[in-house]
């Protein structure tokens, strides 16, 4: 279960790291458009100066929207290449360059209900498995802890042969039950971990349900926003 749940979680950071690549991507070619703008803006206003149709300030105004175009444009080259270092990693890409994202962004879609999202986690989500079956190993160690603390008799048979003075000798069967003392205080340490870590475990897969249900509620308003 645990390796299901691992093999899972890298299944979908890989996705999900592939699309925000995608969209890093997407966001650095919107910027670079916006900076081709804002040098053909700068371009015309330095022409309409040059002819006298214009004072000074617009080319000012110009230039301050192509300085600020030019920091976007940095920081979208900058948030992609991160973006694709993640994926690189998280893929286990050479780490002497960075995947590039083949593809093009989904259209968006609306997420399903809430009610079968939960429905699929109960049954699909690889951490609810897991925890159920830690819950089912501890519960199975407290049994078998407590099996353990039955008393083990040792049955003994014994036969005696007897020569009499007088007459035929005798056979004699003798049984032995033997009990260990103290008979009712065994295996109280381990019984008593193993209870722990069954109460542990029930704890644990109840409170990973509650976020659950909680963390799908928050991507599912996320996503459909």
């Amino acid at each position: 279960a645990e390796l299901d749940e691992v093999r899972w979680e890298v299944h979908s950071e890989v996705h999900a790291a592939y699309h925000r690549a995608l969209v890093a991507r997407e966001q650095l070619a919107a910027a670079e458009r916006v900076l081709a703008f804002q040098e053909r803006l700068l371009q015309i206003a330095r022409g309409r100066l040059r002819a006298g149709d214009i004072s000074p300030l617009p080319v000012r105004l110009a230039e301050g929207e192509l300085s600020q175009a030019t920091v976007a444009h940095i920081a979208a080259k900058q948030r992609y290449l991160r973006a694709r270092l993640e994926l690189g990693v998280l893929a286990g890409w050479p780490l002497d360059r960075a995947p590039e994202p083949a593809g093009h962004l989904d259209a968006p879609r609306d997420p399903p209900g809430a009610d079968t999202l939960i429905e699929i986690a109960r049954i699909r989500q690889p951490r609810l498995r897991t925890l159920e079956a830690a819950r089912r190993e501890a519960t199975a160690a407290s049994q078998a802890a407590d099996r353990d603390a039955w008393p083990e008799p040792t049955l003994a048979v014994q036969v005696v042969r007897e020569r009499l003075p007088v007459g035929p000798p005798e056979t004699q069967l003798l049984g032995v039950v033997s009990l260990p003392i103290p008979l009712f205080q065994r295996n109280q340490g381990p019984r008593a971990t193993a209870q722990a870590r069954s109460a542990i475990a029930d704890a644990e897969r109840e409170v990973f349900g509650i976020q659950l249900l909680s963390l799908i509620e928050q991507n599912r308003t996320a996503l459909a926003a």
